[in-house]
């Protein structure tokens, strides 16, 4: 098994024998043609400039019946939310991310050469001071912190978004994870055609 990343300190600190770890840059770095069974990336396209092309390549290391699952966070859902600072830090994202990258999901899964795609998503809400509220806690302080530093939100807005994770009186959702999932074309693969 094969994890990557640009940076893998925390893979390697959660170290596994059974994993090797690669620092790899999906636009940049190579692996060999039709190398994986399956290949899995999680809240990766919505950070790249291109991530059509991310897809291009990762169903080209995949193995002919290969199967390719992407899963990216929908944060256009945060900008509807009626607290007014979710909104904000939702719109500042937006100055940074595709946003709406998530919600194309399986058409990006078809356009790089994918068959029998399918997806889905979940939408689940949670109040604040909740043992879910941790998750979108760091998830959000680390997006706050790249946009304070760019200058998109001032430190206050995040401080007080930070601040409603913490009050039980608190609700919204979260942003839903689009999961898809395709296959590539090959002999053996559950595209290839059945026998008659």
């Amino acid at each position: 098994m094969v994890a990557t990343d640009i940076d893998t300190s925390l893979l390697e600190a959660r170290g596994h024998p059974r994993i090797e770890v690669v620092r790899h840059d999906v636009l940049l770095d190579e692996f060999p043609a039709a190398t994986f069974d399956l290949i899995h990336c999680r809240a990766v396209l919505v950070h790249l400039d291109d991530p059509a092309r991310a897809l291009e390549r990762m169903a080209g290391w995949l193995k002919p019946g290969g199967v390719l699952v992407a899963e990216e966070p929908w944060i256009d859902v945060a900008r509807l939310a009626p607290d007014p600072v979710v909104r904000e830090a939702a719109e500042a994202l937006a100055r940074s991310l595709d946003t709406g990258f998530a919600r194309r999901l399986p058409a990006a899964l078809s356009d790089a050469g994918l068959v029998e795609v399918r997806a889905d998503s979940d939408l689940r809400f949670f109040a604040g001071g909740s043992k879910q509220t941790d998750f979108f806690r760091q998830v959000l302080a680390g997006a706050c912190a790249e946009l304070v530093a760019s200058g998109s939100l001032e430190a206050s807005e995040a401080r007080r978004m930070q601040d409603r994770f913490d009050d039980p009186g608190f609700c919204d959702c979260g942003w839903p994870r689009i999961g898809a999932i395709g296959w590539k074309p090959g002999a053996g693969s559950r595209a290839a055609p059945r026998p008659t």
